[in-house]
């Protein structure tokens, strides 16, 4: 299993991940390294680094077609979560391509998390963003120059690589997405 991977300051270090000042570090766990969750060769890994942000935080009620969720400004970074599912969350950055996210299950997603828009964003039909009459929590991020970072490697198979960041992560997210 491909799945998020998650490392913050309250947290204690992490078995695959290890913050640090240039950024964060994969497979530097110490003995404890499975390259298949953070650096497999040909794989290609996202991450989400947060050093400060603007955070809106809300639930919806999927409608099982589209929608659009309704913010007071255009995000750069959207994790959705469906509940009660500990199976489906999603992630969209600003740089990924218009109608893909990130099944943080691995894998990409299209017509999950479609696109943002100048106040919110838009999800389509996948049942894991939209589930008609289930509930789903989202958190949007916006960026604050040099404090959030979207980041994507392809996974070379080597322990303890370096990932460097703009600023030094208190938190990051990251999961595998598509074999390249």
């Amino acid at each position: 299993d491909q799945g998020l991977i998650y490392v913050g300051a309250a947290i204690e270090a992490g078995m695959y991940i290890n913050l640090n000042s240039d950024g964060f570090r994969v497979g530097a766990d110490l003995g404890l390294f499975d390259a298949e969750y953070v650096n497999d060769s040909g794989i290609t890994y996202y991450a989400l680094c947060l050093a400060g942000t603007d955070v809106a935080y809300g639930t919806y009620v999927g409608n099982g077609t589209s929608q659009s969720i309704a913010l007071a400004w255009q995000p750069d970074w959207v994790i959705v979560k469906r509940h009660p599912s500990s199976t489906s969350t999603h992630l969209k950055g600003k740089d990924m391509a218009a109608a893909d996210s990130v099944s943080l299950d691995g894998g990409i997603v299209t017509n999950g998390i479609t696109a943002f828009t100048v106040a919110g964003f838009d999800i389509g039909n996948q049942s894991q963003v939209n589930l008609d009459l289930a509930t789903h929590s989202y958190i949007a991020l916006r960026e604050l120059a040099g404090q959030v970072e979207m980041i994507t490697w392809t996974g070379d198979g080597s322990q303890d690589r370096l990932i460097t960041t703009i600023n030094p992560p208190l938190f990051v997210f990251a999961c595998a997405g598509q074999v390249t």
